[in-house]
């Protein structure tokens, strides 16, 4: 992931502290699979930009498998993903659309 390579440049002269710290942001950017563009990448913003192509034609990344909802992955986080997460009782990987190919970065 582009994220975890910059982070993971950054460590060289951390403090024990700010190490433990980025590993922390390491784990959540995994885990919520964040791309660069949402860290604010504005280089990847353009639609002309081969990101932006491959993300509309990816279609949506997440699938809600009750409501048919979905989120594409830019943007802020939905509040139908946050309570399927947090209340719902739904994985990440239970969200995800089967016919989705794997995305670059996995």
């Amino acid at each position: 992931m582009i994220a975890t390579r910059c982070v993971s440049y950054m460590k060289r002269r951390l403090s024990k502290a700010q190490t433990i710290a980025l590993h922390q942001i390491e784990t959540l950017i995994e885990f919520w699979a964040i791309d660069h563009v949402e860290l604010g990448d504005i280089r990847a913003n353009s639609e002309d930009s081969p990101v932006a192509r491959k993300i509309a034609h990816l279609g949506p990344k997440y699938v809600h498998p009750m409501t048919g909802d979905t989120w594409d992955g830019s943007g802020l986080q939905p509040g139908w993903l946050r309570r399927a997460l947090t209340t719902e009782g739904y994985r990440v990987c239970d969200l995800v659309p089967l016919d989705r190919p794997p995305t670059p970065d996995a």
